[in-house]
């Protein structure tokens, strides 16, 4: 119990950060110069429209690449894709790939713990107020014992959640997710190479 109370603390801390704190950090991310400028006024959501895509079997990461990529302007579909990571579509080999498409993505791993959860979220919502979703893998997120790899398109403030885009879900496959939900979910089990106790995303740097 006091290890929730604690959590809800940080997690009110996180959302009174000042947008002018936000908008700083954006504009040290040199690809996100590129990306339309954040309105002045107070953001404390945000849904971007990205087209949804049904993924294939084993296909879930490659998919949310794709929808990423054409909402930034590049039509490329996830069977490409995956035979650019050579049939390996680790999140380290996605973000390669689009690296060689001219797409500057880069994989970032947070602790798998309360502060690891809020300095990711942190630069989760400074990426989609930049108009940058993040694709993130969650295990267990909706009562099934796997892995699998979704697009953080959206988060509120005022409902503590974010919305993620599912490849799996029919159309339009927008779904919700509180903060307390989220930080139990993200955690890096799909990525080789990597602990298990760190949380992974693939994002435009």
């Amino acid at each position: 119990f006091n290890e929730a109370k604690r959590l809800q603390k940080e997690w009110e801390d996180v959302k009174s950060q000042r947008p002018e704190q936000e908008k700083e950090e954006v504009t040290k991310l040199p690809a996100v110069k590129k990306r339309l400028p954040l309105k002045k006024e107070k953001r404390t959501s945000i849904l971007l429209n990205l087209r949804h895509q049904h993924t294939a079997p084993g296909l879930c990461s490659v998919t949310c690449a794709s929808i990423v990529l054409g909402y930034l302007g590049l039509e490329i579909s996830p069977q490409s894709l995956h035979k650019m990571t050579d049939g390996n579509p680790f999140f380290i080999n996605i973000a390669n790939s689009a690296n060689r498409l001219g797409y500057p993505w880069s994989q970032k791993v947070f602790a798998n713990d309360p502060n690891g959860f809020l300095e990711g979220l942190s630069f989760i919502r400074v990426m989609l107020l930049a108009n940058c979703p993040v694709i993130v893998d969650l295990s267990n997120a909706f009562g099934t014992n796997e892995s699998h790899v979704y697009v953080v398109c959206g988060f509120s403030n005022e409902k503590d959640c974010v919305f993620i885009l599912d490849p799996h879900s029919i159309a339009p496959g927008i779904k919700q997710l509180s903060y307390v939900k989220f930080s139990s979910v993200w955690n890096s089990l799909g990525i080789v190479g990597q602990p298990v106790n760190q949380r992974g995303l693939i994002a435009i740097r």
